[in-house]
């Protein structure tokens, strides 16, 4: 107020002179402060980081352990996120983002997948980070979680592009000390396979060979004949299939689901053909299940008498689509997601990507039993 009546003071001696100050604050009415908040998606829904927290909130306050230490378990302690310089073929200069999180380094190495994906971003990677902890002490395995990626379409890039882009990625990791048996172990994910994996191993071997006697266990999915394991690439499919083989033998289960025990002549839809939903499906198809839908990110087909895993796992791969596989009595190539809700079966196992199964489609879900088998599927 001191400050106003001086500049009234003023401007009775200076009548042309009128302060920016006096101008703005005469003129300018205060506005509302912004709210801030997670950020909601076209199904009023938050997205994924946030459902990770509301299910670590949901399952956490049954614990009995307190808040300030729930808090400490849910914080993920490290992120890094940089760039890379990737020359294409043609001689032109990218900017390619890359990722990695270590959710929680009380256990280590820490361990989690590497993703190629053109969507993929900071929270996504803290929040499959995140679960990764969970799952790893769920099944009491001492690692920590961690995930990560390269923000990178693999389907627009030729297969030496790729491999510069992630023996770069390699080094930087390096660098920051985000990779090494026993620091933080890399595996395979979304986009990525034995040939990635391989590259990654190749390029901190070259590095700290010398160095790290262990050098070869960075990273896990590699080539056999790299230091990979046999049983590696089947075992994420394998491991839904146990679960969903125990829990329809289980008649609590069974009897909560409307469904009889076992599984011989259960049918399922199947989201994602990868590396979890084909094995899923090649397991139950030999334990007497149908595969009757097949849902992938550019198509869909549908069987009910039951779709062959191996012949569709096939056609996927030497066509890229199942758009036109000559086997299913109803197949589409827009929207293939509605797949998931149009035809009714006993089960559902979403392979593919978080947040499958929202609040746009959980009406419309004709399932009575669904085994997720990708990263947070179904939104809290």
């Amino acid at each position: 107020s001191h400050q106003m009546q001086r500049l009234s003071q003023i401007s009775k001696f200076r009548p042309a002179f009128t302060p920016v100050s006096t101008r703005a604050f005469t003129a300018a009415p205060a506005e509302p402060a912004p709210k801030f908040g997670p950020k909601l998606d076209a199904h009023g829904e938050p997205r994924f980081l946030e459902q990770v927290k509301l299910f670590y909130a949901n399952a956490a306050e049954k614990t009995g352990i307190s808040a300030e230490k729930l808090n400490l378990i849910k914080a993920c302690e490290a992120l890094v996120r940089f760039n890379i310089p990737l020359r294409r073929d043609d001689g032109s200069l990218e900017v390619i983002t890359c990722y990695r999180a270590q959710h929680n380094t009380y256990k280590l190495p820490v361990k989690g997948g590497t993703r190629y994906a053109p969507n993929i971003d900071l929270q996504e990677v803290e929040a499959l980070a995140t679960l990764m902890t969970l799952k790893l002490a769920i099944a009491d395995v001492p690692f920590g979680g961690a995930k990560g990626g390269v923000k990178i379409d693999i389907k627009k890039y030729s297969l030496g592009e790729i491999e510069r882009a992630t023996r770069k990625y390699t080094m930087e990791l390096i660098k920051k000390n985000f990779i090494g048996a026993q620091v933080d172990c890399l595996g395979p994910d979304m986009g990525t396979n034995e040939q990635t994996m391989t590259w990654i191993k190749d390029t901190y071997k070259n590095v700290k060979g010398e160095q790290d006697i262990n050098a070869e266990g960075c990273c896990t999915g590699k080539f056999i004949s790299q230091g990979g394991i046999a049983g590696r690439a089947e075992s994420t499919g394998l491991g839904v299939y146990y679960a969903t083989r125990t829990l329809l033998d289980t008649k609590t289960f069974t009897d909560k689901c409307g469904l009889t025990p076992g599984m011989k002549g259960k049918t399922f839809i199947v989201q994602g053909f990868g590396a979890v939903g084909y094995w899923a499906s090649k397991f139950i198809e030999q334990d007497g299940g149908k595969i009757t839908t097949v849902v992938e990110y550019n198509s869909a087909v549908h069987n009910p008498d039951g779709l062959d895993v191996q012949d569709v796992k096939d056609w996927m791969v030497k066509n890229g689509t199942l758009a036109n596989y000559p086997k299913a009595t109803q197949k589409i190539d827009k929207d293939p997601g509605s797949y998931l809700t149009k035809f009714a079966a006993d089960c559902m196992i979403p392979a593919a990507t978080e947040k499958s199964l929202h609040a746009g489609n959980a009406k419309d879900v004709k399932v009575k039993a669904i085994f997720e088998g990708a990263n947070g599927p179904t939104t809290f």
